[in-house]
Order: C-alpha cells, then structure tokens, then sequence
C-alpha cells in the first residue's frame, strides 16, 4: 500500500478497502457507507486515486472498482480537463500519410453521465439517454428525475446521438473535434496503432479481449494513455466525430468495449448512422483552433476522397 496513507489496513479500514476494490456494486456501496459514516473520505480517495495511477499492477476489476467508488466519495479529478495537441505534422491513417493540422485542445476524457446531467440540468426540455430497448436498460436514465443508473456516475454517456453530442458540446462552448484531429490526439505523432505503442495488451483497453462486457468508469486504463495524455481512446466507447463520410453517416474512432483489438487501433474508424443511440456510442470535445477552423472543410474533402479509396 502507498506509504503516505494514514489508514490502517486492519479490521474495519482493511473490510473497507477490500470492498471499496471488490467489483461487486453492494460491497463497494456498503464500504462507501462505512467511509463516509467515519469521516474517512479524504484518505481513501487519496488510496483509489493511486490504484488508477500509471505503471501499477492493480487488476482491471480492482481498477474499474476503484473509478466506480470515487465517484461516491467524491472524485477530486477534473473530468472535463483538457489537453493541448500541438500544431505539426502527424502520420495520418492506415497508410500514414503525413498531415499536418494546427494546435487544438481535446478532452483528456470521454464525457460522463456526471457532465452530461450537468448540460440536462441546464436544458430540462432536452430528452434524457434512453432507449425502449432490453439491451438498453441498463444504461437507460431515469426519465422522471433526469438520473443516469446507479453506479454509473464515472462512467461515458452512452444512448447519445450525433445531434445530442454536437448539442451538448455547443452549450459547453465547445466542439467535436474531426476524425483527423482525434486521430493525432489518440497516436501522438509516430503512426503508432494504439495510443500506448504498437503491441496490443487487454490490460490498456476495455475492447472485448478484455472481457470486461461494458463501459468503464473513465480513466481506469491508465496504461492506455496517448501521447498527449488522453485517455480511453482505445475501447470503452465509439467516440463521435464532426466529420462525415457522406450525407447519410458520421465517423466515430476508437473501438469500444464490444470491439475486438483490431478496431480499436488510432488509425481505425467506422461510419454510423447520426440517429443512432447505442450502447458502445459516445464522444469527447474539442476545441479548434482559428486557423483549424478554417482548414476543417478542406481536411473533411480530403478524407472523404481519401477514405473512398480504402
């Protein structure tokens, strides 16, 4: 265990800790309670934060754990933090084509139901995620109080269209960033296949190989970071984009939790309807710079004529 925690890890504190990084929703509930009940919650979230730091040898489970029990205790990162993508050239694609973009700046995380409730607050006249489906109903809102499900605070907003990302990125004052400058905040500048280097490892995404079967609280692949410090830019969820191929979809990156690895590589991308609300669909923000903004029009008719010849 860290050295600078002051919690004991006998007795009560050790339950605690156990069920706090057990996988199982009512332990980690009934642990939060004891936490909280004991004036303890700055120290243990000291401890989970640490359990989500690079280069440790946490499981998955005990990570995804840890990012769900936070968001109880009252989870100090800043979710909608953003990282700056310097202006430069970038190996662009499946055949690494050089491109250059100017600087902009990307979300160092998908959004979460806990910032999307926010946008809802604010727009109580915006329909809630939910979808009249089976599959849907473990990520369905609750319509009447405008919640996410339980559990799920930390988690990326999912049962969001196109139009519900491009309507929430436009209250936030901000932007989808294009497919092209997704792809250089996901691969750096190397043409490397997946945000960490060009070996796969389960242990980096939440892609089917990992076998988690859902979305993960945000952040819980730490070893999974790009370049430019995003995260889960390999599985967990599609991720919309402003760009389109044609009239009738729009482009989404990154793979989800039910892509296999192959589909989760930076250079990989699919095309979906902008109707759509699924269950491995969300986005991230961006914001362009002036001199992207310009040149986004002339990037989206290159990757159009570009993704025509694939």
């Amino acid at each position: 265990m860290p050295k600078e925690t002051h919690v004991p890890w006998t007795g009560k504190s050790g339950q605690c800790w156990a069920g706090l990084l057990s996988g199982d929703c009512v332990r980690i509930r009934a642990a939060v309670t004891v936490v909280q009940a004991e004036g303890q919650e700055r120290g243990y979230v000291q401890l989970l934060l640490s359990v989500l730091a690079p280069g440790l040898k946490y499981s998955a489970l005990q990570r995804i754990s840890a990012g769900n029990a936070l968001a109880y205790l009252g989870d100090p990162r800043d979710l909608d933090e953003m990282v700056e993508v310097s202006a430069g050239e970038f190996l662009y694609s499946e055949d690494k084509t050089p491109l250059t973009l100017e600087s902009f700046r990307i979300g160092k995380y998908p959004v979460t139901n806990t910032l999307y409730k926010r946008f809802l607050d604010a727009n109580p006249a915006y329909r809630v995620p939910y979808v009249h489906a089976d599959w849907a109903r473990p990520y369905n809102w609750d319509q009447e109080k405008c919640i996410y499900p339980e559990g799920k605070a930390n988690c990326p907003v999912v049962l969001v269209n196109w139009e519900d990302a491009q309507a929430y990125c436009q209250w936030a004052g901000k932007r989808l960033p294009t497919q092209q400058q997704w792809e250089k905040a996901a691969r750096g500048t190397d043409g490397r296949e997946w945000p960490w280097g060009d070996e796969f490892s389960s242990d980096n995404a939440n892609t089917r190989e990992s076998g988690i079967g859902h979305p993960t609280p945000v952040g819980c692949y730490p070893d999974g970071t790009s370049p430019y410090g995003c995260l889960d830019m390999a599985g967990n969820v599609w991720e919309w984009t402003a760009s389109s191929r044609d009239e009738d979809t729009a482009v989404v990156c990154g793979g989800s939790w039910f892509s296999f690895q192959a589909n989760a590589r930076c250079a990989y991308r699919d095309w979906l309807y902008p109707d759509l609300r699924s269950h491995f669909v969300g986005f991230r923000v961006g914001v362009w710079t002036v001199g992207s903004q310009c040149a986004h029009n002339e990037l989206a008719g290159q990757a159009t004529d570009h993704m025509a010849q694939l």
